[in-house]
């Protein structure tokens, strides 16, 4: 200390007031550091009325569960339906929820089929509630079934792939309302089925899926659509399943190449990518008037 008064009276008037100033700042730093959380008072926060309640309900163990709301089944608009053949807009006008509407259609679509009304009680998703409210509405067609070639079918004539619609398809076993779609778009492609086989040309229909429904199922190709090659554009070509891609290219170049006119339809087998497999395919969808 006393080597520091000295230098007190050293400095000028301008120093030590700035020190005096720093040592001040300095004092009440420290002050506040150590006084401010003496002078802050928290403020007690006043519960709700509910807040309140539901801690009173722990209290005494009688809350079990945070869903306060029951199944609402109000939603539901019941009217007469056959769950095998009403579609998703028809499902909506039901009341069902999406997800229960897709979980259905996907079922429908792998082949799934309804045989009574307890089936459609089993849908993944499908409330006890809401089942009982749909019960009384829910019109399954009365079908006897007969066993032939390891498989079942409606009593009555064969299916014709051609002329059949989709309510006469999913009445064979393992024919949902998605596959029967599939078969209708694939034959509208095709100008028609010629044969049995090219079933498997559809997709979603598996080897064992068709081995179950081909005693069932006939083909009439007498009204199959034809292609004229002569008259033909390109994209009329490209448009069949049989000749789109190269195949129609190759066949574009070759008609060009001998004046636009074909002879007869075995010229094709000249065209190097038609092999003789291919030409029967193909053959059977061509003319040449």
């Amino acid at each position: 200390m006393k080597k520091w008064l000295p230098l007190w009276f050293e400095f000028s008037n301008s120093q030590r007031m700035a020190l005096l100033v720093l040592i001040a700042l300095i004092v009440g730093t420290w002050g506040v550091y150590f006084m401010l959380p003496q002078w802050i008072t928290r403020k007690p926060v006043k519960a709700s009325a509910k807040y309140q309640a539901l801690i009173a309900a722990l209290d005494r163990g009688k809350f079990k569960s945070f869903r306060t709301t029951e199944i609402d089944t109000h939603s539901i608009r019941p009217f007469l339906f056959n769950p095998n053949t009403l579609d998703s807009s028809g499902f909506v006008k039901l009341g069902l929820r999406p997800k229960l509407i897709h979980t259905i259609l996907n079922y429908r679509s792998k082949g799934g089929h309804f045989y009574r009304k307890e089936g459609f009680q089993k849908i993944y998703g499908l409330r006890p509630e809401e089942y009982d409210t749909l019960e009384p509405y829910i019109q399954i067609p009365e079908i006897s079934y007969e066993r032939n070639g390891g498989g079942f079918q409606t009593n009555g004539s064969p299916v014709e792939l051609n002329t059949a619609d989709t309510n006469a398809l999913i009445k064979l076993n393992g024919i949902g309302s998605k596959l029967a779609q599939n078969i209708i778009q694939y034959r509208e492609l095709l100008g028609g089925y010629v044969r049995l086989e090219q079933l498997k040309e559809v997709y979603g229909i598996r080897e064992e899926t068709f081995q179950k429904i081909k005693p069932f199922i006939h083909v009439n190709s007498k009204g199959v659509k034809k292609i004229n090659l002569n008259v033909a554009t390109l994209a009329e070509l490209n448009a069949h399943p049989y000749l789109r891609g190269e195949v129609a290219n190759a066949i574009a170049a070759y008609r060009k190449g001998h004046n636009y006119k074909i002879e007869k339809l075995d010229d094709l087998k000249e065209i190097p990518l038609i092999n003789e497999e291919l030409f029967r395919k193909i053959a059977n969808y061509l003319t040449l008037q």
